[in-house]
């Protein structure tokens, strides 16, 4: 009897141990399972979100390929092709456009309603630092950094830095003694911190008010009052070209304002195109075009940098006015125009600054300056890149 009853118990023993090695098997597939559904999932909705975002890019370079007379900006803030000088544009939907299950988003700003920091003078720096309410100390100390970072030599100015100052810095590094390739790079030089270069709730930076691509020249129509009177126009001047906009032509601008390199018709803009599906996930490409003009007259859009990041699409406006919607009321080459407060771009703000000090703001002076804020890019900054011919291709690869 005691032996029968020891083999029933190493049976039982025996039948235990099975049933829990087939549970633990049976449960390490279905988790196993469960991980590769959701990982087919999340990689469904990174590649749809990536397509979306895409179309969008691509509806934003169809509104660009077309020729127009003139750039400018509604009463929203949004840019105006201006193809005709009788007919008066309506701003097209761009926020929140249904695409099959998910939705597409795109905004468009001139790139031209900015200073090309790698052209741009030291006055020209100095005041454009001094609108956006720069202590005399620390915008002394960016506008000599900046040159020393441009120039191709190692002797820095009295306020600058160079490949001495830099290599001293927990994470070392050169100087450029090169331009700019993007506008998140000025985050490296001596001076600019994360608040200078990224702005602050209630005010942009500095990101939103320069660029690194294009010849130098200003859109009149598009460019914020921070940019004009950085270009040295007073601000009763400054108050004259807005109320005078749009301007089909230059010489529908006072004589006495037209001075230094302004235009009316932009061909570099900046897109930045969101792709959504709701509950699932999103992406946003940011991207500097050029609109150019191939053999043959045939147009065609070059990006010229680009960037992945996850952040979320604007809120949709809400509907303008019956007589808001043109952004002007007026089809003369002077009539009065809505400009908003600055063309809406992007001001992404780059790694933590080298700059010693955290130079700062006047205290309470005019702040960060005025126009529209920027949306806050990621760590990730733009790249040089050779640009790619097509119309309207946009570059892929791994975000």
């Amino acid at each position: 009897m005691t032996r029968l009853r020891t083999e029933r118990g190493l049976a039982l023993i025996v039948v235990l141990l099975a049933l829990s090695l087939i549970l633990t098997v049976t449960g390490e597939l279905a988790r196993a399972m469960r991980l590769e559904a959701t990982t087919t999932a999340n990689f469904r909705a990174s590649i749809s979100t990536l397509y979306l975002a895409e179309a969008a890019y691509q509806r934003a370079v169809a509104e660009i390929l077309p020729e127009a007379i003139s750039h400018y900006l509604d009463l929203q803030g949004n840019l105006i092709f201006r193809r005709d000088r009788l007919e008066v544009p309506e701003t097209p939907q761009r926020i929140g456009l249904t695409l099959g299950p998910g939705r597409i988003s795109y905004r468009i700003s001139d790139e031209q309603a900015r200073l090309n920091v790698n052209r741009a003078t030291p006055d020209l720096l100095r005041r454009l630092c001094t609108e956006l309410g720069l202590e005399p100390a620390a915008r002394d100390t960016i506008v000599d950094s900046i040159q020393d970072w441009r120039d191709s030599n190692e002797e820095y100015r009295l306020n600058g830095a160079e490949s001495d100052y830099y290599l001293s810095l927990a994470v070392p590094y050169r100087s450029k003694n090169g331009d700019l390739d993007s506008v998140e790079e000025l985050a490296q030089v001596k001076g600019v911190t994360k608040e200078i270069l990224g702005g602050l709730p209630e005010a942009p930076g500095l990101a939103e008010f320069v660029t690194v691509v294009g010849s130098g020249s200003i859109n009149v129509n598009t460019a914020t009052p921070t940019v004009l009177k950085a270009l040295g126009f007073a601000v009763a001047e400054a108050q004259l070209i807005e109320a005078g906009r749009p301007y089909l032509d230059l010489g529908a601008l006072n004589t006495q304002l037209r001075r230094g390199n302004l235009r009316v018709v932009s061909d570099t803009f900046r897109i930045e195109a969101w792709g959504e599906l709701p509950g699932q996930g999103r992406r946003k490409l940011t991207t500097i075009v050029q609109r150019q003009t191939a053999a043959g007259g045939v147009p065609r859009v070059v990006p010229l940098t680009w960037r992945w990041s996850d952040e979320a699409p604007p809120p949709a406006p809400p509907p303008a006015p019956a007589d808001a919607r043109s952004g002007s009321s007026s089809t003369g080459p002077s009539g009065s125009s809505g400009s908003g407060s600055g063309s809406p771009g992007s001001g992404p703000s780059g790694p933590n600054s080298p700059g010693s000090g955290n130079p700062g703001f006047r205290g309470s002076g005019s702040g960060l300056g005025s126009g529209a804020g920027g949306s806050s890019g990621g760590s990730t900054p733009f790249g040089s890149a050779t640009p790619r011919t097509g119309g309207g291709m946009v570059p892929r690869g791994r975000p």
